[in-house]
């Protein structure tokens, strides 16, 4: 009786340790290696990896249901690489330096993969969806939701639902507004911001919700600025104070846009004298001007 306890005590140990490796998270040598897992298992054909302007490289995985990212960060060399591609790209003059990152990815990977994490994925419940409608877009930007646009409506027309892509954590939602196409519409033309920026979201605060559905995963599992819970990490972003220099420079764009979209050289020059003057937010500059149109298409 004693050696049967102790079998079956024995096979419990088992069990439980065998439980708790099938809880742990994947593991990989090298970033290489998580790519090729990878690519065995695409994630609902979303991008399976991603290399990061901020030098860091996650690997998508999805097994049994389960979602992981395995993460490695750019060494000095791999910083060289990327600053070469970056240097060299150049789509507006048709200069893709596709021999620049064909090298960067090779080198890359065969970096360690520094951890590997499992994602809590978990989508909004339909009654929680069906609570949005009649509210407004606003109310359901706020809390307890915390959704985001990511852009406009693709292929809205007269007659047709006008839908909204939107976003919380690591899934993505369709938000179908209450109001007609021409509606939206006249709302569209007041903005000079593509994509929808936190600016131009005044033009649809106050449209109304119809429906609101779950329709995917989000490119928020391959950003580290999001974290495994799916929850958004702001402290490690620096706060850009000048916002009153932001609408400045809107006003700007839209009196030079107001005859239309001028040419590439024109957009140059302008980045040119608006940089010269705003040293501090080049970058704001550039990424503002080469977004910005004048009114709806």
């Amino acid at each position: 009786m004693k050696k049967i306890c102790l079998l079956i005590l024995a096979v419990m140990i088992l069990f439980t340790a065998c439980g708790a490796c099938a809880e742990e998270p994947l593991s990989f040598s090298t970033f290489g290696e998580a790519v090729s897992a990878a690519k065995e298992a695409v994630v609902e054909g979303e991008s399976v990896y991603c290399i990061s302007s901020e030098g860091y490289c996650i690997a998508l995985i999805k097994q049994d249901g389960r979602f992981f990212r395995a993460v490695t960060f750019f060494d000095e060399h791999g910083n060289e690489l990327y600053s070469a591609y970056h240097d060299a790209f150049a789509p507006e003059k048709e200069q893709f330096a596709d021999d620049e990152y064909s090298i960067l990815c090779e080198y890359l990977m065969t970096l360690p993969v520094q951890y590997t994490e499992e994602l809590t994925v978990v989508p909004l419940t339909q009654e929680d969806l069906d609570a949005m409608a009649g509210k407004t877009v606003a109310e359901v930007m706020s809390e307890p939701w915390e959704m985001g646009m990511m852009n406009y409506p693709e292929g809205a027309e007269a007659n047709g639902d006008v839908v909204f892509p939107m976003v919380k954590g690591f899934c993505k939602y369709e938000l179908v507004i209450n109001e007609p196409f021409e509606v939206y519409q006249e709302r569209r033309a007041r903005d000079h911001y593509d994509p929808v920026t936190a600016m131009s979201l005044i033009n649809y605060a106050d449209l109304t919700v119809r429906s609101v559905s779950y329709s995917g995963l989000s490119d928020n599992m391959l950003d580290l600025r999001y974290q495994a819970d799916g929850t958004r990490s702001y402290a490690a972003e620096p706060a850009f104070e000048n916002y009153d220099l932001m609408i400045e420079i809107a006003d700007i764009l839209a009196a030079v846009w107001e005859n239309g979209e001028p040419d590439q050289e024109t957009k140059e020059a302008l980045i040119a004298k608006l940089t010269e003057e705003h040293p501090e937010a080049a970058d704001m500059i550039r990424q503002m001007v080469e977004s910005f149109r004048s009114s709806y298409d």
